[in-house]
């Protein structure tokens, strides 16, 4: 049966030091205030835009009618210091803390779009477009979009830096994959741009005939060749030469109605494995009958064996670490408490540490049966999409950020060097990222099937996605020195990738009230046939690859759900600004220091 939500929630809800729990109407409130200070903005706007064209004007030379010819507006740039000073009001954090982050925020953004504007105001006379433009006014939101996302790893609270050190030099392979993906893509943009603008010619937004269809077409292309490479490569089912040891941590918390089947399932999957199947269980801190629960299905076990190990000290990496400590098998797979896996999975994903080069495997977390049908079938979508088609074209690149904390097997003796991240959001994806860093490939097979707990409510949901929304945010930050390191395409590509748009979409919403709000008020800036045709270009392309991966998948019977699919995905956008109000402003400007992981042996 469900859990109250009460039961559902634990310390990794709001990790301390990081984020704060907040009323369900906060963001409410923060987009009334958004809308509020936009329309008092918007009466100001054409003011604004005067004084900034001069000054503008007067840093690069141009004249105010060279700026101003074709069209000019002043765009999105002075809501960016709405969005960067309603942020600080709204985040936790002493007053003092709070003013900092919005002078600071208003300081680099100020530097950088007038620089960025009057370089390119100084080329007006060599032919560029002039910054006021919707050229340039997509550019304007790009360069604002990147200084949030500075300010976010800048000025909130997030975890130390972990600098990891390889073990193996990476393939070249992955790379020469992706330039060749990339070099195709953009000559497949380039030689479709004309058949684009005969498609689009009725459109009157220049944005979808020009920028937009662009990125919009090179982006999925680039997805779709990358899933051709993975399904390719697309790893298959290894026989199991030897029978290796293999050491099962299941971290549980009030898990009593839920662990005997949990432990049941992994039994039969010990019994169809011919090697040794150690459980180690860990009960961490529950006020309910999971130890309890979980002695006696494990001792009705008739192939696993294994103890209970007590930790007492609240936190899921807290409760890994207890029960990797206590691991001495060659191989490691860790088990949420509510997901039950199927009894192919030891036999499936052991072989694979047979090859020296894999760190990692994990496979295709499916919804379980008995989740409401609307949340199972949006769960069902979105597994498809991010996992059997994103997933797989990271792979094709060596590039897999994410191995689910549901179920994923580790190469023991790197799992138990590297240990779990302690007291943030995200450790799972996190040992994914340091895995790979380390120079091991990490296995998405997608015939390794286990089904995790789908939350029953709405605001279990909402509190599930604001971890994971953190989680990106933390993991990132704890892997930047990867990207400095060139630690394989994972840290360079997809990491920078994947922390892009999550910042996007943790804005998104404000940011399209904003744009709401100025095509009434100021359709000269911006119309709702501009956002209605762009947020329509890219809103059907993806729901298209969904349509797409439910009929591959033979499940078109779920197909009448698309639309709530749909109000899904704007949910998700709402708990991510959620979330990013819940993060606490960073409490000193001095640099945090930096965690060093010591070289892994390499494997004989």
């Amino acid at each position: 049966m469900p859990r109250d939500l009460a039961y559902y929630l634990s310390v990794d809800s709001a990790p301390p030091g990081y984020a704060v729990r907040r009323p369900w109407w906060l963001g409410c409130a923060f987009l009334i205030a958004v809308a509020a200070v936009t329309l008092v903005v918007a009466g100001q706007l054409h003011r604004f835009a005067s004084t900034y064209v001069d000054v503008v004007s007067g840093l690069s030379g141009a004249s105010r009618g060279q700026l101003l010819r074709a069209s000019g507006t002043l765009s999105l740039r002075p809501f960016v210091f709405v969005l960067i000073g309603l942020l600080g009001a709204f985040a936790p954090g002493s007053v003092v803390r709070r003013l900092r982050f919005v002078a600071t925020g208003w300081l680099v953004y100020a530097g950088a779009a007038l620089v960025t504007d009057a370089l390119f105001a100084d080329s007006v006379g060599f032919g560029s477009p002039s910054p006021f433009t919707p050229r340039g006014g997509v550019l304007s939101v790009v360069v604002a979009l990147l200084v949030f996302v500075w300010l976010i790893f800048a000025g909130y609270e997030l975890p130390a830096d972990a600098r990891v050190s390889g073990e193996r030099h990476p393939s070249r392979r992955p790379l020469l994959i992706a330039l060749a993906v990339v070099c195709v893509s953009v000559a497949f943009v380039v030689v479709t741009a004309p058949w684009r603008h005969h498609l689009f010619r009725t459109v009157h937004v220049p944005l979808v005939n020009g920028f937009a269809s662009t990125v919009v077409l090179l982006v999925l292309t680039v997805q779709v060749l990358l899933f051709v490479a993975g399904a390719l490569q697309r790893p298959r089912g290894r026989a199991l030469d030897r029978a290796t040891d293999v050491g099962v941590i299941v971290p549980a918390f009030n898990e009593e109605y839920s662990i005997a089947a949990v432990i049941g399932a992994l039994d039969a999957a010990a019994a169809a494995y011919p090697g040794r199947v150690v459980l180690y269980l860990v009960n961490n801190a529950s006020i309910d009958q999971t130890a309890a629960e979980a002695a006696a299905a494990l001792a009705a076990c008739a192939s696993l064996t294994g103890r209970i190990i007590d930790c007492p000290r609240k936190g899921k990496s807290y409760a890994l670490n207890a029960g990797l400590a206590a691991t001495t098998e060659a191989v490691v797979v860790r088990v949420d408490a509510d997901t039950i896996v199927e009894p192919s999975l030891f036999t499936r994903v052991v072989p694979y540490f047979d090859d020296a080069r894999v760190g990692g495997v994990s496979g295709l977390p499916l919804p379980r049966e008995d989740a409401p049908r609307w949340i199972y079938a949006v769960r069902l979508m979105e597994v498809l999409y991010s996992v059997a088609f994103l997933r797989v074209g990271q792979s094709g690149a060596d590039a897999t950020v994410v191995m689910p904390g549901n179920m994923s097997a580790y190469r023991g003796d790197v799992v138990r060097r590297l240990m779990f991240g302690i007291g943030f959001n995200g450790e799972d994806t996190d040992m994914a990222v340091r895995i790979g860093r380390t120079g091991l490939r990490i296995v998405t097979d997608l015939g390794v099937r286990f089904y995790p707990e789908v939350p029953a409510t709405l605001a279990q949901l909402r509190e599930q996605r604001q971890r994971w929304a953190r989680g990106i945010l933390c993991v990132a930050a704890r892997n930047a020195s990867g990207v400095g390191m060139a630690q394989g395409l994972r840290c360079l590509w997809m990491l920078p990738w994947s922390t892009l748009n999550a910042c996007r979409r943790a804005l998104m919403v404000p940011v399209l009230l904003v744009a709401g709000i100025l095509a009434l008020t100021h359709p000269d800036v911006i119309t709702l046939r501009e956002v209605a045709v762009i947020g329509g270009i890219i809103v059907g392309v993806h729901v298209a690859m969904v349509v797409v991966m439910l009929l591959a998948y033979r499940r078109w019977r779920y197909l009448p759900y698309v639309p709530v699919y749909l109000l899904f995905r704007a949910f998700k956008l709402y708990v991510a600004m959620e979330a990013l109000l819940t993060l606490e402003v960073r409490r000193h400007s001095a640099p945090v220091p930096v965690t060093v992981v010591r070289e892994l042996e390499a494997p004989a």
